[in-house]
């Protein structure tokens, strides 16, 4: 993350919304100091993660912090159908269900006049008794839900394409002690990435 954020301010890149998967990192910490940097950003999220509802219409709405999994089970009534893709097909479409939420160590912060207090949780499943499937975390507070989603779809492509492909041509085999021979593996590694990806997107059109 300090990476990503040193490179956007030093080359004055565009700040689009980030997207990562935060479930087993500190995933409050992690949205604080995004938040507070004035990034966007989206997060799965682990279901054990500590939030404070700020939703009065959610039923048991209070002051007190609740699990992210608990508010999407309090949040269940309430959610909608919303296509993935544009075209709407029935086996494209996912329940959702968004929450406002504050995370406790961003208060101080947004006091002080820095970073933002309005948080949403997104919950997503497809029914049943596994609900929810995912939670993410987002400061893109005023978003809608299919908008949410398709940042979502982000992350779900790099696990399902772009992890794979990564270790076929072999960004773990690193085997060497220094960070320049790290650096050159994963330069390497990099472009034989992209070039697999280009291909095949020529071979398919």
């Amino acid at each position: 993350m300090s990476a990503y954020l040193e490179t956007v301010s030093r080359l004055h890149l565009p700040r689009c919304p980030v997207t990562l998967n935060a479930e087993r990192l500190d995933a409050i910490s992690i949205s604080t100091r995004l938040s507070a940097a004035g990034v966007n950003h989206i997060s799965r999220i682990a279901g054990d993660t500590w939030l404070l509802p700020d939703d009065p219409a959610l039923p048991g709405w209070g002051e007190s912090p609740l699990q992210a999994s608990q508010i999407a089970h309090l949040a269940k009534a309430g959610r909608g159908r919303v296509a993935v893709f544009p075209t709407g097909a029935p086996d494209a479409m996912e329940l959702v269900a968004t929450v406002r939420v504050r995370l406790p160590s961003v208060l101080d912060t947004v006091r002080r006049g820095r970073g933002r207090s309005e948080f949403l949780l997104l919950a997503v499943g497809r029914g049943g008794s596994s609900w929810p499937e995912e939670l993410w975390l987002t400061d893109v507070a005023t978003a809608d839900p299919a908008a949410l989603l398709q940042l979502v779809g982000h992350s779900r492509r790099v696990e399902c394409r772009g992890v794979p492909r990564a270790e076929r041509v072999g960004i773990r085999d690193f085997v060497g002690r220094s960070f320049a021979g790290w650096h050159r593996h994963a330069t390497l590694a990099s472009v034989a990435h992209a070039a697999t990806e280009l291909a095949e997107r020529r071979l398919a059109a």
